[in-house]
């Protein structure tokens, strides 16, 4: 089902594009924890995920071009998050340094996603985590 806005969902699945801005990671974390109220889903588990979803479309925010997309795919008793952006350069693990002010979000993603990636096509890249919904 196709909404107004670039919004398209289905049960606990969807996607969603929105304009690079400030306010983006805010409404994909609104977005994503519609879909994972649906499945009520343990609050521990949709914080990580709202976590790592938050990571990802900041990284794309501040690096990538043009509008980002979230996908979120729900198949219980996992979710997959996809975060798309206009450049096609990969992200990069930032420093392990506990004192750096930033590149820190692909090490919590790396760290605490069940599984994550990255792939680049002819328009940007995905980046992507999937999540053990009932813990790891």
């Amino acid at each position: 089902m196709t909404q107004p806005g670039g919004l398209t969902s289905h049960h606990g699945s969807g996607e969603l594009t929105l304009p690079a801005e400030p306010s983006t990671p805010r409404a994909a974390r609104h977005f994503l924890a519609e879909r994972l109220d649906r499945l009520q889903v343990t609050s521990s588990a949709v914080d990580l995920a709202l976590l790592l979803t938050s990571e990802l479309v900041t990284n794309a925010v501040r690096y990538g071009r043009g509008l980002v997309t979230l996908s979120v795919r729900t198949e219980p008793p996992s979710v997959r998050v996809v975060v798309h952006d206009g450049n096609p350069d990969l992200p990069t693990m930032g420093p392990d340094d506990e004192t750096a002010e930033g590149g820190r979000g692909l090490r919590l993603v790396d760290t605490l996603a069940t599984r994550w990636g990255a792939e680049t096509g002819d328009e940007g890249k995905d980046v992507w985590f999937e999540l053990d919904l009932r813990g790891r």
